[in-house]
């Protein structure tokens, strides 16, 4: 799952949520979206009809309301394949919502603390508390739900119904959603009314993301310049890129962002190994980590690894 948290560079990063191994790496970029984290208690009979019950709700909600805010389920105890075993045990989509674990366990999550929930929005630091039955209230009430947040881009006066979901399809990050948007914008009539609709779309979603391209190559040459290029032509996977993609093919030749790439190649392997069942591989990615947070110290990963 590609989320439409690639599309926004310069959102902040949560950092309450670092520590977090997701299913899906992505999930570990910037926060456009305002995320709710549910924390349950992987064993607990009571946590998994709650997981199966109303957090799948919420999950469906988001989805049939389009609602700016990402849904994020964190256990202590699984991660990899069970975790996912987990996530289809009680019927929720990993495509749509994401998993996660929590090594560290920072809010205690045990038999006697079976599940927390907690909603962050970006550019701060902390999540408050939150009931679900009142957060699945304010996702299903339309002028409540973008209380959570703002949309990527606006969907604006679009009615057909299968523009409308490919829209959310771009919103959200789908892989190939934007390119079938374009190739129906190639065909479209503007004196049709849903040509004029794919058209408007088109038009709002392209100079959107090329803003976002522009201002990526205007940004510098440094490593956080070039992190901010790459996911910038990620989320305009589709449009025409030529000039952008051949500066952050320049910028990679460059023997310090070469550097760069080495950590963060290093440190992605090991957080995905954190990830897997075995014992043994987990063990090698603490050694891994700690091993390029001593020899890549002074690099952007390196420093992560450290923490």
């Amino acid at each position: 799952m590609r989320t439409a948290l690639l599309l926004c560079i310069l959102s902040l990063s949560l950092p309450a949520l670092e520590g977090l191994v997701y299913l899906d790496p992505a999930l570990s970029g910037p926060v456009r979206y305002s995320r709710v984290l549910v924390y349950f208690c992987e064993t607990c009979p009571s946590a998994r009809k709650m997981m199966a019950g109303s957090v799948k709700e919420l999950a469906e909600a988001i989805q049939a309301q389009h609602a700016p805010i990402q849904l994020i389920c964190v256990t202590p105890g699984l991660s990899g394949e069970a975790l996912q075993a987990y996530a289809t045990s009680v019927g929720i989509d990993t495509k749509t919502v994401g998993f996660a674990q929590d090594p560290a366990n920072k809010l205690n999550i045990s038999l006697q603390n079976i599940y927390q929930t907690r909603l962050y929005s970006p550019g701060t630091s902390d999540g408050k508390s939150v009931a679900l039955n009142k957060l699945l209230a304010t996702i299903n009430d339309p002028q409540g739900k973008m209380s959570l947040g703002s949309y990527v881009v606006e969907p604006g006066s679009i009615s057909d119904p299968q523009l409308i979901e490919l829209w959310w399809a771009i919103e959200r990050g789908v892989p190939g959603a934007l390119g079938a948007l374009a190739k129906n914008a190639k065909r479209a009539k503007p004196d049709d009314e849903r040509g004029a609709q794919i058209l408007a779309l088109y038009e709002s979603i392209s100079t959107k993301l090329l803003a976002t391209v522009d201002e990526a190559m205007a940004a510098g040459d440094d490593f956080a310049a070039y992190e901010q290029l790459e996911a910038a032509l990620i989320a305009a996977d589709g449009l025409d890129t030529k000039d952008a993609t051949k500066k952050l093919k320049t910028m990679s030749k460059d023997k310090v962002i070469k550097n760069e790439l080495k950590a963060r190649n290093a440190y992605q392997k090991c957080q995905l190994m954190l990830a897997s069942p075995k014992e043994k591989e987990r063990l090698q990615a603490a050694a891994g980590l700690k091993q390029l947070a001593d020899k890549m110290g002074d690099t952007v990963y390196g420093a992560k690894a450290a923490q």
